[in-house]
């Protein structure tokens, strides 16, 4: 039987509680079908009492029935505001960020928002225990709704996003029972968790992305925190996609079926390789997107994060198991391979790039030391002396030309030897502008020589070696990887008509001969 597990807390943490989804009506997670059953918030109090917002989901079976396991998701931080005591909604703020100020306060105990998300919690429980116990028709008196959707149902997880996380680890400290997974969490408060101290808090795991602004700012005031952390490389270090790296996902929600299209979160012009759109060649466009719970690796046979389940058990070699592990190979395994093979060879056809354009970049830097240096003006003052030099020499050719006659009566005045120092003197210059030249281009050089290989652009250069080797080998990788996938899937066919679990002795498989 299917159950919720990480990775689907993880997205109904940080994408569905956040959608008006049409409730009459289910939807998936991760080829899982779903539905919404219940929901609160502080909306008719104006946020006065804790600005908590939190919806409740079921899991449903391949035929669209209920399995009685639900969750109660708390919904992060949004920008609603509403509270007339809010000082900063003016400027702003919603509601919601003054409980996460709260939050970050080591010494409270409890905060509006904690105990709100205590009572909304509390009363959804009541709500269960009363459609067990209450007719139809007084449960119907008491709540206004049916009993069936609460009938014969049970809590056996919480999750929640930012400050919906806060909430869902709250609940996970005051109930051991309850597995719990936060992604990209506010901090708890170290007094509040702490009277619920237990040795380990196993119940609980937060995946943080690597590239979450809420986690940078909040790290240097964390005490501690109950449960295990793991970070997820998820995200983009932009200002442009704080938000959307926070929440983890980037979607366009078809409220009309429940269904959505990813949205990438940004789209990156190849700086080489071209496709064809409309009738003509363009720059090939590829598109970053966001994907959390795609990020987490699982154990493929329970379903769980292995951050969560820790080292692997044996497992029982029948069909179901062969499909799963067949179908992670063949599917996700491979794509993210095919999309890592994707991103390498765009980082190779940057680097090479880079490279093309070493000369321009070495040039542009050489005038830009000459500049630093005044060497033009240096320049400047050499053809003004060698102007002021052509002159001294021809009053010193007149010079000599006028007393020839009577040179042998005068004094050695040494024209000859003025003259040479003369064109000592401009050598001399002209030899030292040369050097401050070639000085420049020649340390030009040094600074992007690599260390360990005589490449001429060390960056750039080396940069391509190891791409170049990178991708060549997950390109290897991925096919064996895709080998491995279709020889499981042989091993179950050849299983499946035979009998799973008392073989007749005939081993013989006939494989794909790969």
């Amino acid at each position: 039987m299917n159950k919720i597990n990480d990775r689907d807390l993880t997205e109904l943490s940080s994408y569905w509680v956040y959608q008006n989804i049409d409730i009459k009506k289910e939807f998936k997670v991760n080829g899982k079908r779903f539905k919404q059953v219940d929901s609160y918030n502080d909306d008719k109090n104006s946020n006065l009492n804790g600005a908590a917002d939190i919806k409740i989901y079921e899991l449903l079976d391949d035929k669209s029935k209920p399995t009685g396991q639900q969750t109660i998701i708390y919904q992060g931080t949004s920008n609603e505001a509403i509270n007339p005591n809010n000082p900063l909604k003016s400027s702003g703020f919603g509601d919601d960020w003054l409980q996460n100020a709260k939050l970050m306060n080591n010494d409270n105990e409890s905060t509006d928002y904690l105990k709100q998300t205590d009572q909304l919690s509390n009363q959804y429980k009541i709500k269960l225990e009363d459609a067990d116990r209450l007719s139809n028709s007084d449960f119907l008196k008491k709540y206004r709704m049916e009993s069936s959707n609460f009938k014969n149902k049970t809590i056996v997880a919480d999750g929640g996003n930012s400050e919906g996380g806060a909430g869902a680890k709250y609940q996970g400290a005051k109930h051991p029972n309850e597995k719990v997974v936060a992604t990209d969490s506010a901090m708890i408060p170290y007094a509040a968790w702490q009277k619920f101290a237990r040795p380990r808090f196993d119940n609980m795991i937060s995946f943080n992305s690597t590239n979450d602004l809420l986690t940078w700012l909040q790290d240097p005031f964390i005490k501690d925190m109950p449960g295990k952390r793991v970070n997820i490389n998820d995200g983009v270090p932009r200002l442009d996609t704080l938000i959307d790296s926070h929440v983890g996902y980037k979607r366009k929600l078809n409220r009309k079926d429940n269904t959505y299209d990813t949205v990438p979160l940004i789209k990156i012009k190849s700086v080489k390789d071209t496709e064809i759109k409309n009738g003509k060649k363009v720059k090939k466009t590829i598109n970053i997107t966001l994907d959390m719970d795609g990020r987490i690796p699982i154990n493929v046979w329970t379903g769980d994060s292995i951050a969560r389940s820790g080292r692997g058990t044996l497992i029982k070699l029948n069909l179901e198991n062969l499909d799963a592990l067949s179908k992670l190979i063949t599917g996700e395994t491979s794509g993210m391979l095919a999309e890592c093979v994707i991103f390498l060879n765009e980082s190779f056809n940057i680097s090479e790039n880079e490279n093309k354009n070493f000369a321009d970049r070495k040039k542009q830097l050489s005038e830009g030391f000459k500049d630093k240096i005044n060497l033009f003006q240096l320049e400047e003052m050499e053809r003004t002396l060698i102007s002021k030099i052509n002159s001294l020499e021809e009053v010193a050719d007149e010079t000599i030309e006028s007393i020839s006659a009577v040179k042998h009566l005068l004094p050695d005045f040494a024209l000859d030897a003025l003259k040479e120092r003369i064109n000592e003197l401009f050598k001399g210059i002209k030899s030292f502008i040369e050097k401050v030249y070639d000085s420049i281009d020649n340390e030009i050089l040094e600074i992007f020589k690599n260390i360990d290989h005589d490449f001429r652009d060390g960056v750039s250069e080396e940069m391509m070696k190891h791409l170049k080797v990178v991708k060549q080998n997950i390109d290897q990788i991925k096919n064996q990887n895709d080998i491995y996938g279709r020889q499981i899937a042989d091993i179950r066919s050849i299983m499946k008509q035979q009998d799973a679990t008392i073989l007749d002795g005939n081993f013989q498989i006939n494989c794909s001969g790969e």
